[in-house]
């Protein structure tokens, strides 16, 4: 870092007063605070420098050499004191007469710096010899070169030179940089006794590089810097690298040795970090800016909208650095033509299906500027119903639709769809064939349901994940996608198409399909300019509020936070039908479109909430595995053992759940959590109310950990009890059929059915279980021990 003493010695050397003025406040806000003067001091020594720019006057003045000489620290080492003493010289004195110079350096420098008569001797001499060789090797902070940076201008080495050496190098102490094709050396000047310049050459990095470019980040965080280098087989080449990995010995390691830069792990690498260092501090703010992103989508303020390659604003579009990342964003460029994108979907677009898939699709880029949230649309059912297709055309309006594009099946791994939904923001993408996914797949639900991934630590103690997910998701399979969703939360942001587009001809088809793959990326530039202009002039967000109201009122929670993202669905259809409007596409109505689907997604499938589901699946159970809950009179039960497990006990009144066979049901297999949704089963009545500090029941006397479930209220609450009254819970499977019609051909024949007829005739059937459930239903009577008849 240079002194202000160096500043204002390099100064002098200006020939432009306004570019000294800049230069001198530049470097002296640079300096530490202990370093810097007043302002009044300072507008002193820029009035007193400019008078000598524009006077081109030589006459050295001891009065202002003076007033800089006072603002030098002088070092404790001797040495280091003789050095300084010299490096001062040539920066602020050197460029005036020697012989009126040198009673000042044999007085007023000897003093500040406690020189001898010999030390300064040999900087005079040394001066003098400067002089008359004319020498302009760089020996200040300004440039290693012979100009000042500030001379520079723009885009400093953005162009690309014959030789290295016409490349500008930092300044660094006591000498300069020299680049050529072997590398990169630093020259450094010592000043001996006797008051010659001796010259050391140290290596820096055995490959020639220069940065030549900066970023300007529209998203993401870190600037990255554009390195010119040639590599070890005299390639020349460019690569971008984030500043953080240019200035530590591991980014070296890992970016610059990677890009074929001779640069090994030793001592070497200490010099080019401070060389990067040195170039970053002088020249970053000449080297040619160039916007960049690691990832599509809105920048925080909304007022950029990154398309891959290209940044949409309100002025226009402009080209982008895809940085940071893997992706060169090539599927989001526009390819074929727009006429044969048209004449080879509008068949399929007229649909409703068709049509209203591509409104969803074109959310994705307006829910961050309405505040609706990401979502996804699960169409599912059999093969060739078109949902694939539907999807894809859908996509083709922002980029390539299938392979290598913006489609993904579902057995990719979570991690590498969530980097894709990231990279993607704010755009839709297509998660194709979800019965080939397993069960980690809810993740990638979860993430993008709840708009960021959960937080992990790492080994080191960091955080990783916690990355933020916006997007509209299409999402294709045989079977619901909810049917393998434990959340409710989950589950409402997923709702479900069903229906299938009616016959088509296959040829319309196979052109569909074929036209896609080369002609698509048409329609978001449009889109977007058009929802600059919206969002500029106030109407998107009233346009939101009129499609709201046009959707029918809703009862629920749930339904009212559907509404808001069909609300957002029409919004875009309304957008996108201008569109095509303007480009010569059929017209459909985004109203009745949307509220036909609205109808049939959200009011005909609701979304039933985690405790009503927990609760179904319990009462499914009692009849699913009935026997491990039935009772057959109050003094007799079915014991444990020879494989007999007990989950609980059903009466007329009540169903019992033993605790740690609720945990196991719930938590364990279906994912749920348990204490939340005994709370809440509590809060309405359903369940016993907790009256210790565990949740109780008591059956036969004994005290069991679990919940007493009310069982009229829980079958009314689902529907199960019509009202006609009675135990009607019988499973009739094909145990209890053969059972019944056992009891009732013996009760025929012989007019009773003994226990040890029944098992010589049924094999293979728990029949203690299924006769004391029987009798207990009322299906058939117990006449006496082991004897039973069918009424």
């Amino acid at each position: 870092m240079p002194s202000l003493a160096e500043i204002l010695g390099s100064a002098a050397k200006f020939n432009s007063v306004e570019d000294m003025e800049e230069f001198v406040y530049s470097e002296h806000d640079n300096l530490s605070p202990e370093e810097q003067v007043s302002q009044e001091e300072l507008e002193n020594f820029v009035a007193g420098l400019a008078s000598a720019i524009e006077s081109q006057s030589t006459v050295f003045s001891y009065e202002y050499m003076d007033s800089i000489l006072e603002k030098e620290e002088v070092p404790e080492n001797k040495e280091d004191k003789l050095e300084a003493a010299y490096k001062f010289s040539r920066a602020n004195i050197a460029r005036y007469d020697p012989d009126e110079t040198e009673i000042y350096i044999n007085t007023h420098l000897k003093k500040h710096f406690k020189l001898t008569a010999t030390e300064t001797n040999s900087i005079i001499k040394a001066i003098k010899r400067e002089n008359k060789n004319s020498k302009k090797q760089s020996f200040t902070q300004v440039s290693a070169t012979k100009e000042s940076s500030v001379k520079y201008g723009d885009n400093i080495n953005s162009e690309v030179l014959d030789n290295w050496s016409e490349y500008i190098t930092p300044a660094v102490d006591n000498g300069y940089y020299i680049i050529d094709d072997h590398g990169i050396i630093r020259v450094e000047e010592r000043l001996g006794k006797d008051g010659d310049i001796s010259e050391k050459c140290i290596d820096v990095c055995r490959s020639p590089f220069i940065l030549c470019g900066i970023s300007q980040p529209v998203n993401g965080t870190g600037t990255y810097y554009k390195l010119r280098f040639t590599t070890s087989k005299g390639c020349t080449k460019e690569a971008w690298v984030n500043h953080s990995d240019l200035i530590t010995k591991k980014g070296i390691n890992d970016q610059l040795v990677s890009l074929d830069i001779n640069c090994p792990e030793n001592g070497l690498q200490r010099e080019t970090i401070e060389y990067v260092s040195r170039s970053i501090a002088e020249f970053s703010r000449f080297y040619k800016t160039e916007y960049s992103a690691a990832q599509c989508g809105w920048n925080e303020d909304k007022t950029i909208f990154v398309l891959g390659t290209r940044m949409i604003t309100s002025d226009g579009i402009t080209d982008l650095l895809p940085i940071g990342i893997d992706s060169n964003f090539e599927e989001l460029n526009k390819n074929g033509t727009l006429e044969a994108w048209m004449e080879a979907t509008e068949p399929i677009l007229s649909h409703d299906l068709a049509r209203f898939k591509a409104y969803d699709a074109f959310t994705a880029p307006i829910n961050y500027l309405l505040g609706v949230e990401s979502h996804m649309c699960d169409h599912y059912g059999d093969t060739s119903t078109g949902k694939t297709l539907t999807s894809k055309i859908a996509l083709s309006m922002v980029g390539k639709p299938g392979k290598g594009g913006l489609s993904y099946t579902a057995d990719s791994t979570p991690k590498g769809l969530l980097i894709r939904v990231k990279e993607h923001s704010d755009l839709p993408i297509l998660i194709d064939e979800t019965s080939k996914a397993g069960e980690s797949f809810a993740t990638v639900v979860y993430a993008i349901a709840n708009e960021m991934g959960r937080v992990k630590s790492t080994k080191d103690g960091k955080s990783d994940g916690g990355e933020t997910y916006r997007s509209t998701v299409l999402v294709t399979g045989e079977n619901s996608l909810r049917d393998s969703l434990t959340n409710a939360g989950q589950m409402l942001r997923v709702f479900e198409l069903s229906e299938a587009l009616p016959s088509i001809d296959a040829e319309i088809v196979r052109n569909a399909y074929s036209s896609i793959d080369e002609n698509y990326g048409h329609i978001i530039e449009l889109y977007m300019q058009e929802v600059f202009k919206m969002k500029e002039d106030g109407t998107l967000k009233t346009l939101y509020e009129d499609c709201y109201a046009l959707l029918p009122e809703t009862t629920t929670n749930v339904e009212g936070r559907s509404k808001n993202i069909f609300a957002g669905i029409m919004t875009a259809g309304k957008i996108l039908e201008k569109v095509f409007k303007d480009i010569g596409f059929s017209a459909k109505s985004p109203d009745q479109v949307v509220n036909k689907y609205f109808f049939q997604c959200v009011c005909e499938k609701p979304i039933e909430m985690e405790h009503i589901r927990a609760l179904r699946i319990i009462l499914d159970w009692t009849q699913s595995d009935y026997g491990s809950f039935t009772i057959c009179n109050e003094q007799e039960t079915l014991s444990e053992g020879n494989g007999f497990k007990r989950n609980g006990y059903i009466d007329e009144d009540y169903i019992d759940v033993i605790g740690t066979c609720l945990t196991d049901k719930l938590d364990k297999q279906h994912g749920m959590k348990t204490t939340k949704i005994k709370e809440h089963w509590a809060r309405d009545g359903i369940i016993v109310p907790k009256t210790c500090k565990n949740w109780q029941f008591k059956r036969d006397g004994k005290t069991v950990n679990g919940i007493r479930i009310y069982r009229k209220k829980a079958e009314e609450l689902l529907g199960y009890n019509d009202g006609s009254g009675g135990v009607t819970d019988v499973p009739l499977n094909n145990d209890v059929r053969l059972m019944m019609r056992t009891v009732s051909f013996l009760t025929e024949v012989r007019g009773q059915a003994e226990k040890s007829l029944i098992n010589q005739t049924v094999n293979n059937i728990d029949t203690e279980y299924l006769l004391c459930m029987l009798v207990k239903n009322g299906k058939i009577m117990k006449v006496a021990e082991d004897t039973y008849k069918s009424f």
